[in-house]
């Protein structure tokens, strides 16, 4: 998935706090949001 560089940039530093990879974090974000 593209996303643009802002918003890039916060997920990884999201990711980096979670202490996850940025592909599992966003895997889990969109797990969430769409209610599973």
């Amino acid at each position: 998935m593209r996303v643009g560089e802002a918003l890039h940039q916060r997920l990884a530093v999201a990711a980096r706090k979670a202490d996850q990879s940025l592909n599992a974090f966003c895997v889990k974000a969109l797990e969430k949001a769409l209610g599973g």
